[in-house]
């Protein structure tokens, strides 16, 4: 609000009003680092308490308290009667100040940027005084840009497309390590901006390759540290060139969350530290340089947080009790729990075979009569074959496989979904969130785990590329007491035993591993699908 308000009064363009809109932009700036929520600052002692915060005078503390009090400001509610624009979201538009914003609404009644895209589209702009041709192509290209900030794209594709411009860039000369940072790091489900930290002794050269990959599309800003692009898949992508000595802060700043950081910078505080994406601080000497991630929170006396867990969700508490739980890896994965009938029809079983860093696969039919069409796989041991049910079949006889599927997505309603778990006690059970019933109404995960839970069976967590799953924040509440399995669903000889994003559920969902039924081997996997 306060930034929307040095926006407004810098409308007006003389010199008074610049000096009053940088004070609220430095308070602005203040209350988003401040580590303590605003409102118990001023519990504690008011308005004198509210000043004690560096960028905070008594006029702007005064606007605190009304707010708290009112849930409104009077100075802004005034200034937005003459000022009725969205200047938050238009200044995100390369090029557009409050002034030139203050003429789009006077000249062309732009107040948000569907205004602008329309005025645009009707060609307004460049009749504007102020603006031009010129303008108007600019800004054309610049709200393109803009419009990537309010967008979030899927994490695969974010993950891909993130990877390949860390590749491209490491290929170039002096290029020591590059690393993606930020959500795709913590897997969160959709991706916002793409973060990637390189350490490279030749800045030029991994900045070009940068700006000449492939997904480049458009560069959007260009400095010695720091390059944005726009890139194809609809996101930007920043690069920063970082030291080697800070490499390390630098991961650990950037990888995030926004939560997660200021919790550990109040503990840095409490402990006499300073912490940032240079360095742990003590005075003028950096504790951590030239050190890992690792290093950080161990000088914080805490246990390493995996960049999954790093949402301020009790994990720093954890992590200083040393009871984070322990997480799945890839590393740990014995076998594919979800291989479909059109996979082998297409690839043959051959394709299974020489998956050596597998002890066993589950080839799942959805029917019996499919049996006919992989006979070459009825015999091969590491092959345990299974059948999916659905809401039509999940009441005939499975007894000749070793294992169930239960496919929830086409039951008419939650109760008859949990009818079904408790009456076939399925060894598994897919597409439990993010999905909803075939009548359009929303499960509620909570009840579906439970049934579960007291059926014996197993929660099937999707890592397919192109079926991904996003049930991280769903299971998280739930997860004790249940047992998971992760599936490739592969639907290219690429993709078996790929279970990056699977894994990332899992450890985003705080799952400790051994509540996952694939990092068994198989005299243990043989018991739980019913083989001798």
């Amino acid at each position: 609000m306060f930034e929307e308000i040095a926006y407004m009064i810098l409308a007006d363009g003389n010199e008074k009003s610049r000096f009053e809109a940088n004070a609220y932009l430095r308070a602005a700036r203040s209350l988003r680092s401040i580590t303590e929520d605003v409102e118990d600052i001023y519990n504690r002692g008011g308005i004198e308490a509210l000043t004690s915060v560096e960028g905070i005078g008594k006029k702007i503390a005064s606007y605190i308290e009304e707010y708290i009090k009112t849930g409104r400001i009077k100075r802004y509610d005034d200034l937005k009667i003459r000022y009725p624009v969205d200047f938050r979201d238009l200044s995100r538009v390369q090029g557009l100040g409050p002034r030139k914003i203050v003429s789009l609404y006077k000249y062309a009644g732009v107040k948000n940027i569907d205004d602008l895209k329309a005025a645009l589209a009707d060609h307004r702009i460049a009749s504007i005084p102020g603006f031009g041709e010129k303008s108007e192509k600019e800004i054309a290209e610049n709200i393109q840009i803009a419009e990537m900030s309010f967008r979030r794209i899927p994490l695969p594709q974010g993950y891909r497309t993130a990877m390949e411009i860390a590749d491209e860039i490491e290929r170039a000369a002096g290029t020591v390590r590059v690393s993606v940072a930020g959500s795709i790091r913590r897997m969160r489900d959709t991706v916002g901006d793409i973060d990637l930290l390189c350490v490279t002794s030749d800045p030029p050269r991994a900045i070009a390759a940068f700006t000449g990959s492939k997904h480049c599309q458009r560069v959007v800003s260009s400095g010695e540290k720091k390059v944005t692009i726009a890139t194809d898949a609809g996101v930007t992508c920043d690069l920063r060139i970082i030291d080697k000595g800070s490499f390390g802060s630098a991961l650990q700043y950037f990888t995030g969350s926004k939560d997660h950081n200021i919790k550990l910078r109040k503990i840095a505080i409490d402990r006499g530290l300073k912490l940032n994406e240079y360095g742990l601080f003590r005075g003028n000497s950096n504790l951590v340089e030239n050190q890992g991630e690792e290093k950080i929170y161990a000088e914080l006396g805490m246990q390493y947080i995996p960049p999954e867990l790093r949402e301020d969700r009790g994990e720093i508490d954890r992590a200083i009790s040393m009871t984070l739980p322990e997480l799945v890896e890839a590393g740990d994965i014995r076998g594919d729990l979800y291989i479909s009938y059109e996979f082998i029809r297409k690839y043959g079983a051959d394709v299974l075979k020489k998956m050596e860093r597998l002890q066993y696969f589950g080839v799942v039919l959805g029917s019996p009569e499919e049996k006919e069409g992989i006979k070459s796989v009825m015999n091969d041991g590491r092959i345990f074959l299974g059948i999916e049910l659905t809401s039509k079949t999940y009441a005939e006889d499975a007894g000749e496989f070793d294992f169930t599927v239960l496919d929830l997505s086409g039951f008419p309603d939650e109760a008859s979904a949990r009818g079904a778990i408790e009456s076939v006690k399925p060894t598994f059970i897919r597409n439990v969130t993010g999905r909803t019933f075939s009548s359009g109404r929303k499960m509620d995960p909570a009840n579906i785990f439970e049934a579960a839970a007291k059926s014996g069976s197993a929660v099937m967590i999707t890592a397919s590329n192109d079926a991904f799953d996003p049930v991280a924040e769903d299971i998280m509440p739930h997860r004790e007491g249940l047992m998971f399995a992760l599936a490739s669903f592969a639907q290219r000889p690429d993709d078996l035993g790929d279970m990056t994003f699977g894994i990332g559920i899992a450890r985003r969902a705080w799952i400790s591993k051994d509540r996952i039924i694939n990092t068994m081997d198989y005299e243990k996997i043989a018991k739980i699908m019913r083989r001798p």
